[in-house]
């Protein structure tokens, strides 16, 4: 079998670390504090250069007082969340980086607004990273939240284990074809289009999405094209996959002006699991196979009552499999040789 590699693109999860409570969020407070307001700081991973920097921000969050609803002293003026900034040395565009924004989680916090924030039943205290990155292996945010941790002075155990309700929000990999070759991904009856399972049910989650100029209304066929598909209807395209999924033709805003000699002139196909608002199963569905589940996977209820999703690992390997290309030029799943692919 002829495969095209794929590159990583987008990426988001929610990383939730609960093993030693609010102790990393105590950690980044006084980081911040020795380096009036921001700590920066170089290492390696893997082979490669990577820079971090550590900063705050107001967090939104209504202050608890002098104790949590959990018992925990707080001893801190201020209620803030932490960013901690990431990027390659290696990269002088700033393409291949991440950010995560670090908040703490306990039992009873409220917003500012004075709204109660969700935890997940089990947990009693933790951190919450919202990671949003690019052009970096999904494998390896974990790994480089780690090390950057270690490097602006955190200690990096307490981003050893991922908590169950860890979350892959979006991930997405993709290959860039020739132009002259990418027409019969976006045609009307091409694969992407996937009208017949969009169309003809009107249940579940689904949307289409289809510009052929660009923003300055400039023609451009196949500009923006996107199919996206709910865990029971991308069984239907691709019957070995089951997570939710956003399949997509589009290029670059400036791709119009550009010369064919450059690889950015050129679209990308992609494809990337999409976890939206709400799609976590509620509580009386989990273990009951829901259709909608938290990282697409099919949940599996233990005796607590908890929702199982697999690890972290587990999922990024399942994702790394499920967005794999053939060559699109004879339709999507079918094998054509000769088809020019550009990374």
């Amino acid at each position: 079998m002829q495969l095209i590699e794929t590159a990583p693109h987008e990426f988001a999860a929610h990383f939730l670390f609960a093993a030693h409570g609010l102790d990393p969020f105590f950690a980044c407070d006084s980081r911040i504090k020795d380096g009036d307001g921001s700590q920066h700081a170089e290492f390696e991973f893997e082979g490669e250069p990577w820079r971090a920097t550590l900063s705050y921000r107001d967090s939104g969050l209504e202050h608890p007082g002098e104790q949590l609803p959990t018992g925990t002293e707080f001893r801190l003026a201020e209620m803030r969340k932490f960013d901690l900034s990431v990027e390659s040395g290696e990269d002088v565009g700033g393409e291949r980086s991440f950010h995560a924004h670090i908040a703490p989680r306990w039992k009873g916090m409220r917003s500012e607004g004075g709204n109660e924030i969700s935890v997940p039943d089990d947990l009693h205290e933790g951190v919450n990273l919202h990671v949003q990155g690019s052009n970096i292996e999904f494998d390896r945010y974990h790994p480089l939240i780690q090390h950057a941790a270690r490097a602006v002075g955190i200690n990096s155990r307490y981003f050893d284990e991922l908590h169950d309700f860890s979350t892959i929000l979006d991930a997405e990999r993709y290959v860039r074809v020739d132009k002259n070759e990418s027409g019969p991904v976006h045609a009307r009856d091409g694969p992407i289009e996937l009208g017949h399972l969009l169309e003809n049910d009107r249940t579940g989650r689904r949307k289409l999405v289809q510009y052929d100029s660009d923003e300055h209304a400039r023609d451009r066929p196949g500009y923006y094209h996107t199919a996206t598909l709910g865990p029971r209807r991308v069984r239907e395209a691709f019957p070995s996959h089951e997570l939710p999924k956003e399949v997509k033709h589009y290029y670059a805003q400036q791709a119009v002006c550009l010369d064919n000699n450059r690889s950015i002139a050129h679209p990308k196909v992609g494809s990337s699991i999409k976890i939206y608002r709400g799609s976590r199963p509620r509580r009386s569905e989990r273990g009951q196979g829901s259709d909608e589940m938290s990282c697409g996977s099919r949940c599996q209820g233990d005796r607590s009552g908890r929702t199982r999703t697999g690890s972290i690992d587990e999922r990024v390997h399942r994702m790394g499999r499920e967005t794999r290309y053939r060559c699109p030029r004879s339709g999507w799943g079918r094998t054509s040789a000769g088809v020019r692919c550009r990374r």
